[in-house]
């Protein structure tokens, strides 16, 4: 049975919580690590540009691209560049976003606050910014829907093409 140690990534006034750990307790770390490397091969087009580096066994640093994931104001969606460590222990994933950004065509990339910076999309009251109010749900829905992708992939519940 696997679980989080954690739930799922949430937002608040003080950004992102850190990290999920998912737990597979039959699963040993080079296991693990593996069955990482082959996600990563097969949810992103090109995996050799995704992972900027990686200590085997031990960690893998990705950065990849979701399009169309994050808006602010009334605008249109845009898409976000996320940067994660992924580290791994005995029976353990530790899924640790470390950086997110959005683009737009006038100025590129831009970074989405992740950490005690986020207070910038709150009110002093505590209220959500109006312009803000859907990239505070955007922002862990990014984040959680990869860590539950890898959780999937690795208890075999991987997208398959069977029905050809």
């Amino acid at each position: 049975v696997n679980s989080y140690s954690q739930e799922k990534f949430n937002f608040d006034n003080k950004g992102l919580n850190d990290y999920l750990v998912l737990d597979f307790t039959e699963k040993t770390k080079s296991e693990l690590y593996s069955k990482t490397i082959n996600w990563i091969k097969e949810t992103y087009k090109n995996p050799d540009e995704v992972i900027n580096s990686k200590i085997e066994n031990e960690k893998i640093f990705i950065e990849g691209i979701s399009p169309s994931t994050l808006t602010i104001g009334g605008g249109s969606s845009m898409n976000a560049k996320y940067s994660i460590e992924i580290a791994f222990k005995e029976g353990k994933i530790k899924f640790n976003p470390t950086k997110l950004e959005y683009y737009t065509k006038e100025y590129g990339w831009n970074d989405i606050f992740i950490n005690e910076n986020a207070k910038l999309y709150y009110k002093k009251n505590g209220e959500v910014r109006g312009l803000y109010s859907k990239l505070i749900t955007d922002i862990p829905s990014v984040f959680n829907n990869l860590s539950k992708d890898l959780e999937n992939y690795i208890n075999g519940k991987k997208k398959t093409e069977e029905d050809w």
